[in-house]
């Protein structure tokens, strides 16, 4: 049952998160058609960006901050209530660049970096550290062992590199999402062809707090899997969900896996005909799985379904974001194209959906990693003949322009009359 929904601008959440207080910090993509009379006559021209807000637990909105040419992918509140971002902007030529961004309570701006390899460099999630730092991680193809290689970076509280590298072997591999869990080790997950024997394989890696591959594994089947989100138990205890893509069957299927702290599942379940986005677990231990088309999925902290919610929204795009608190609280919309951002809360009421066991086969995976720290050593990328050459990963301060409204973005200089 929804409690209440409210939808905001053009674009979609792909972040929620609760600050101490209570109120909500959301994330993501908004944009907004603006008409206006020219000297050559009318126009229209398209606002976009990304953008952050702090929300009341109603979902009013407290305050908003619009960042042209970025895309945030993820955002997490710090324990003293500062805000970081991630995420991707593109310069002339079309590279993609990572960026990190940090903002205060109040919606101040407080530094940003910006990391060019040259190629693309992608960062798709974060999670922050005890000592007010941050890990991020997503993809490079300006750096690593193969076509694209999953790219870790660990900053302090500043933004200054503590270290970074890249991990993965000759082909596509990938980190969609991180974590660090009771013992301190950082768990990123992703996906992995180097080390699939034919189709994709769902990858996770653990790894020290210098960055050292402590373990590495693999979970797959004959089809295409990917690992999209990790969240942990209150035990500390790693849950993953993704999808697979089943070819004859032409559908995805989400799954989701517990695992112990070897990496071993204690269970698995798939959800047939459904795409996995995101993971939640409630204070108690339960798990909300969200789905791409606006579905929900409660499970028990043992793997047994609970229940299952199909949401009436009348929306484009799908669900993007979920949060387990006191209710379920899940966001939206389109993050590319037409569609309204939107945040919902909701009272779980429905039956829980159909389900499978999800056995996948578990191997032990080896990884080529090339690091780089603050001193300036440097990490490598392989040429198309096997030789390695040189390349060096260099935070620049990013200092965009942040507005607090369309209609401050509308009068800016972005905008040409």
């Amino acid at each position: 049952m929804i409690k209440w929904a409210k939808t905001y601008w053009k674009g979609g959440v792909a972040s929620i998160s609760l600050t101490r207080g209570g109120d909500m910090i959301a994330a993501g993509v908004a944009e907004k058609e603006l008409h206006f009379l020219a000297e050559y006559g009318p126009r229209r021209v398209i606002l976009s960006g990304g953008f952050v807000a702090r929300l009341g637990r109603d979902g009013s909105l407290k305050w908003f901050r619009i960042i042209p040419k970025v895309t945030i992918t993820d955002a997490e509140v710090t324990g003293n209530g500062e805000v970081v971002l991630v995420g991707v902007t593109r310069e002339p030529r079309s590279m993609m660049l990572g960026v990190i961004l940090k903002f205060d309570g109040n919606g101040n701006f407080l530094w940003g970096r910006r990391f060019n390899g040259g190629v693309l460099d992608s960062f798709n999630a974060l999670t922050t550290t005890r000592d007010g730092g941050t890990v991020v991680v997503g993809e490079t193809r300006s750096f690593g062992a193969g076509v694209s290689d999953a790219l870790v970076l660990r900053l302090d509280g500043d933004g200054n590199f503590v270290w970074w590298g890249t991990y993965g072997g000759k082909l596509w591999d990938g980190a969609e999402s991180v974590a660090i869990d009771r013992e301190g080790r950082i768990v990123v997950a992703g996906y992995t062809y180097s080390f699939s024997e034919g189709p994709s394989n769902a990858w996770l890696l653990w790894l020290d707090n210098e960055g050292d591959v402590l373990l590495g594994k693999t979970y797959g089947t004959e089809s295409l899997e990917k690992a999209v989100k990790i969240a942990l138990t209150p035990e500390g205890d790693p849950v993953v969900v993704g999808k697979t893509y089943v070819p004859i069957k032409s559908r995805h299927d989400a799954w989701a896996i517990r695992l112990d702290g070897e990496g071993e599942p204690e269970w698995g379940l798939r959800f047939p005909g459904m795409e996995a986005v995101d993971i939640a677990v409630s204070p108690s231990g339960d798990l909300v799985v969200a789905m791409e088309d606006f579905e929900l999925a409660g499970i028990g902290s043992t793997g047994e379904p609970l229940w299952g919610e199909r949401l009436k929204l009348k929306m484009d795009g799908g669900l993007r974001t979920v949060l387990a608190d006191e209710h379920v609280l899940v966001g939206g919309g389109a993050l590319w194209g037409i569609g309204e951002a939107f945040i919902a809360s909701i009272q779980p009421e429905g039956e829980p959906p159909a389900v499978l066991d999800w056995n996948p086969e578990v191997k032990e995976s080896e990884c080529t990693v090339f690091r780089a720290y603050a001193n300036g050593e440097a990490c490598f990328k392989a040429t198309p003949v096997g030789r390695f050459t040189e390349v060096r990963l260099k935070p620049v301060e990013f200092k965009p322009d942040v507005f607090s409204s369309f209609e401050e973005f509308a009068e800016s200089s972005y905008v040409r009359r």
